[in-house]
């Protein structure tokens, strides 16, 4: 079926990483790596509100304000962090949809 023994060497000697040779420090450049190592990036969706639906938005924000030939639809950005996704979610849904949202989530 194959030479497992010599298959397992090869792979080893391959993929193990030292600092033995001078040429190439993998440890030493590895630490440097985690050593700079950023947060992941999120992205965060904006909602979208109607004028009408305007009075809901209580957090203080720059709007950019669309305007087409009927209404005012203004775009609510938010930070891109673990607050700024909670905080769209909250926004997105009234208190109704919130409810049956919750209660699909709490019955799986």
């Amino acid at each position: 079926m194959g030479d497992f023994n010599s298959a397992q060497k090869m792979f080893d000697h391959y993929t193990t990483v030292s600092d033995e040779n001078d040429k190439t420090p993998w440890l030493k450049w590895r630490d440097i790596v985690i050593s700079r190592r950023k947060p992941r990036k999120m992205w965060i969706q904006a909602n979208t509100v109607k004028r009408g639906d305007m009075l809901q938005i209580t957090r203080n924000e720059l709007f950019i304000k669309l305007i087409s030939l009927d209404e005012i639809v203004t775009i609510v950005p938010y930070d891109d962090t673990h607050e700024g996704l909670i905080q769209s979610w909250v926004e997105r849904f009234s208190k109704e949809e919130f409810q049956v949202v919750d209660e699909a989530l709490v019955s799986e």
